[in-house]
C-alpha cells in the first residue's frame, strides 16, 4: 500500500539495517558503495515531433483521443478531470487512442511520456473547446464573454443561476446560421504538444533485502521498499500498479532472465518460456512503496511519469544487495542475472579461501 514514506525513511532504514547488508539504489546523487545513481529524462519531445490530442463533444457524448496504449491503462478520465472537465458523466466519455484519422502526430508511449505530452494535449485541447463553449454559451444566454464560466458540466453565468449545459452548447454549435460570425461551426479542438523543454526528472529511492541459500545458491527476495516522486498522481491505483509492474520487471532482469546463445554455433539456447524463465508471484514479497510527491511545472498536468521507476530502481538495488551479501563472506562480486548457479560457483570461491 502507499505510506506516508519519504526518502528520509529510506535512508534511515538503510543506516538501521547494515546488518543485513541491503542495496540501496537511490535514483539521484552520487556514486557510491552500495548506490547506483540513476537520472532519467523522461518526457522528451524529441526533437520537432510531438504528441497531439482531440477533444469533441457533440449532444451525447463527449471523446478525447490520445497515443495508443499497450496494457498500461492509461487514464483518460482523471486527465480530463483535470482539464476542468469535472461535472461530465463519465459514461459520457470515450477514449480512442491510436487512430491516426483523429490524431494528426504521435511516436509511442515509450519514457513514460503518455501522461506528460499526449496528457498535456489533451488538456490543452480541452482548455481551447472550454475557452470556444463560453463564448457561444455568453451568445446563448446573452451575457458577456468574461462572465461566462464552466463549472459542474456547465457553463453559467457568475453569481446567477441562469446556466447552459455543455452538451446543449455543443449541439448549438452545429447551427451556424445561429452563431456569431467569428465562431467556427462545430465543437471540436487539437492541440500539439512538444516543447524542448518538456523533459521530466522523477526520482526516488528503493532499498531491497535478499537472502541467499548457502546450499543451493538461491536468491530469495524477503523485504523491498520504494519511495518514488512521479510529480502529480492522476490515478493511485494505476501508479501503484505501474511501480509493482516495474519492480517485477526490474528484479526478474536481476534473477533470472537472460537470452544465451551457443558460444560455438551461435544458436538461440533460451528462444521459448521453457527455457527462458520469467518471474512468477511466488518470486516476491509484499512491496511497501512510499510517495515524495512534487508537482513540475515542465506540463500542464504536473506529472513526470511512473512507467519506469520500479524497474529503475529495482536492477541496482536488487543487484546491489545480491553483491552485498556475497562481499560479507569473502565471496567474488557476479554480473546480471545472478542464477542461482552464478551465485553458488561465488559462494564455492569463498568456501575454497584458506
Amino acid at each position: 500500500m502507499l505510506l506516508g514514506l519519504t526518502i528520509r525513511d529510506v535512508v534511515l532504514i538503510d543506516r538501521l539495517s547494515l546488518a543485513f547488508r541491503p542495496g540501496l539504489c537511490v535514483l539521484t546523487g552520487e556514486t557510491g558503495a552500495g548506490k547506483s545513481i540513476l537520472l532519467d529524462a523522461l518526457g522528451l519531445a524529441l526533437g520537432r515531433r510531438a504528441e497531439a490530442g482531440l477533444v469533441r463533444t457533440g449532444a451525447k457524448e463527449a471523446a478525447v483521443s490520445a497515443e495508443f496504449a499497450v496494457g498500461r491503462n492509461h487514464p483518460a478520465y482523471p486527465i480530463l478531470r483535470e482539464a476542468r472537465f469535472n461535472g461530465i458523466d463519465v459514461d459520457l466519455i470515450r477514449y480512442r487512442y491510436g487512430d491516426s484519422d483523429l490524431v494528426t502526430m504521435g511516436i509511442g508511449t515509450f519514457g513514460s511520456r503518455s501522461a506528460q505530452l499526449a496528457g498535456s494535449a489533451i488538456v490543452m485541447a480541452a482548455d481551447k473547446l472550454i475557452d470556444k463553449g463560453r463564448h457561444i454559451a455568453a451568445h446563448m444566454l446573452e451575457a458577456a464573454r468574461d462572465d461566462i464560466v464552466f463549472e459542474g458540466g456547465k457553463f453559467v453565468i457568475a453569481g446567477t443561476d441562469r446556466a447552459v449545459d455543455i452538451s446543449a452548447v455543443a449541439t448549438h454549435s452545429f447551427h451556424a446560421a445561429q452563431l456569431p460570425n467569428e465562431i467556427e461551426t462545430g465543437f471540436t479542438e487539437r492541440a500539439n504538444v512538444g516543447p524542448s523543454g518538456s523533459a521530466t526528472f522523477p526520482s526516488g529511492a528503493h532499498l531491497a533485502e535478499v537472502e541467499i541459500d548457502a546450499e543451493t545458491g538461491e536468491v530469495k527476495l524477503i523485504r523491498y521498499v520504494a519511495v518514488d516522486d512521479v510529480g502529480t498522481v492522476l490515478n493511485p491505483l494505476l501508479c501503484e500498479g505501474q511501480i509493482h509492474g516495474g519492480v517485477v520487471q526490474g528484479v526478474g532482469q536481476v534473477l533470472m532472465e537472460n537470452i544465451a546463445y551457443d558460444p560455438d554455433s551461435g544458436q538461440l539456447l533460451s528462444g521459448s518460456f521453457q527455457d527462458y524463465c520469467m518471474p512468477r508471484a511466488d518470486n516476491f514479497c509484499d512491496f511497501t512503496l512510499g510517495s515524495n510527491h512534487s508537482h513540475t511545472d515542465r506540463n500542464p498536468l504536473g506529472v513526470k511519469g511512473v512507467g519506469e521507476a520500479g524497474t529503475l530502481g529495482a536492477i541496482p538495488s536488487v543487484m546491489n544487495a545480491v553483491n552485498d551479501a556475497l562481499a560479507r563472506i569473502g565471496a567474488p562480486a557476479i554480473e546480471m542475472p545472478a542464477t542461482s548457479e552464478k551465485v553458488w560457483r561465488a559462494l564455492q570461491v569463498a568456501r575454497a579461501k584458506p
